[in-house]
């Protein structure tokens, strides 16, 4: 599935490259992923953006049907970790691009 980056939460994330986090997705109506998207449950959701330099490759998303299963420290551990594997695919892509380039 393709990610809406306007209009979705996932796609907030992605454009703004902050987290996005919902305590109660049951005291609004929240699309996640695509405007056309049917799926409701009541919980939390969580979007951390996958940044590293001025790249953003992607977002970490989670979700709980616990309401409030996500505190402040997990956003800050998450993030943290979404750092690493940033760079981590920063890593990868710039080792593996010149390989795919002709004559190289």
């Amino acid at each position: 599935m393709e990610i809406e980056l306007s209009g979705t939460l996932t796609g907030k994330s992605i454009i703004t490259g902050t987290p996005v986090k919902i305590d109660d997705t049951s005291i609004g109506e929240y699309k996640r992923f695509s405007k056309l998207e049917d799926v409701s449950f009541d919980g939390s959701f969580l979007v951390v953006p996958l940044l590293y330099g001025n790249q953003n490759y992607g977002a970490l998303c989670f979700e709980s049907l616990r309401k409030n299963a996500y505190t402040n420290s997990d956003v800050q551990f998450i993030k943290s970790a979404a750092n690493i594997l940033s760079f981590i695919i920063y890593s990868y892509s710039t080792q593996m691009l010149p390989k795919e380039l002709p004559g190289c």
